[in-house]
């Protein structure tokens, strides 16, 4: 017998519920929009060098001097006179003070006790016999600035004392701790040397920072 009316078939009623599902599905695509893009994170700029510049190395200073051992004065940078010493002197016997000054504008020193000699007043020549070395008690190292000088005390005998005559108007000098060509020091006033080596005539000091007081 054959039914009429509202009822379906199972077969219609599956595909219809595959319909609507298929239906659903594509709705529910439609409502989720696409995920946006990320955005970029923009890079950041290298961080600036905090380290301060290398500083130039600084120059060394040059001399134009050779000091000796211990900062001996380079006889270039020294300057000799002579002194008298009127009121220590008489009776065939005088003094004078060797002075040596550091006309450079470096620093240096002298230790010991000078070569002196006479020089003959009419040819230049050295003249008899050096002078003996006085060694002066406490005598050391005499530091010596630009412009600062050190002495030395002479003790003569007067030449007329063993009949000597002959003219003196300079000492030949050199420094300790030196062997550089002698240095011309005029004296201060003309003296008798003598011309023989049966004699010597007078004795060279320490070198000291003040002058000797007697």
């Amino acid at each position: 017998m054959i039914h009429s009316g509202t009822h379906r078939s199972p077969l219609v009623r599956a595909t219809c519920v595959a319909a609507l599902a298929v239906l659903l599905g594509l709705s529910a695509c439609a409502a989720d929009p696409a995920p946006a893009p990320a955005a970029s994170t923009p890079s950041s700029p290298p961080a600036a060098s905090t380290s301060a510049p290398a500083a130039p190395p600084v120059p060394t200073p040059t001399s134009s001097f050779t000091l000796g051992p211990g900062g001996s004065c380079d006889p270039r940078q020294l300057s000799l006179s002579l002194e008298q010493r009127g009121m220590d002197s008489g009776m065939g016997h005088f003094y004078w003070n060797l002075v040596f000054t550091n006309s450079s504008n470096e620093p240096c020193s002298l230790d010991g006790i000078p070569s002196v000699v006479m020089a003959a007043a009419s040819t230049g020549a050295p003249l008899g016999n050096a002078a003996d070395p006085a060694a002066a008690p406490g005598a050391g190292s005499v530091p010596l600035a630009p412009g600062a000088s050190a002495y030395s005390l002479l003790s003569f005998t007067a030449g007329g004392v063993y009949l000597c005559t002959a003219p003196v108007d300079a000492l030949l000098v050199t420094a300790p701790n030196s062997d550089a060509v002698p240095a011309v020091v005029p004296a201060p006033n003309p003296i008798e040397g003598c011309d023989d080596t049966e004699h010597t005539l007078f004795t060279v000091g320490s070198l000291l920072a003040v002058p000797v007081t007697f």
